[in-house]
């Protein structure tokens, strides 16, 4: 699990334990211009708060992403749609 936009990951990793690797990949541009494509690239499961806006163009360099996790309340920092169209 990729949480993009988070800094630290201590609580999300001691939770889920060997059953997941959590990468807290600290993005503070809403396209995540500052993450490489090798972390979106890896990511079964991209959680995010409030920072970013996952969008079509987002989700393309998440490939291997299956499931959207969204902290906290609401979704409107997601593209529903272009989730969809991706089958997540």
């Amino acid at each position: 699990m990729v949480i993009l936009d988070a800094t630290d990951a201590t609580v999300e990793q001691r939770t889920l334990g060997d059953t997941a690797e959590v990468i807290a990949a600290g993005a503070r541009d809403p396209a995540c211009g500052d993450v490489s494509d090798q972390t979106l690239g890896s990511a079964d499961v991209l959680g995010l708060w409030h920072t970013v806006r996952l969008d079509g163009a987002l989700l393309a360099r998440a490939r291997r992403c299956r499931l959207v996790v969204r902290f906290g309340v609401g979704y409107d920092n997601v593209d529903v749609r272009a989730a969809g169209a991706r089958a997540i």
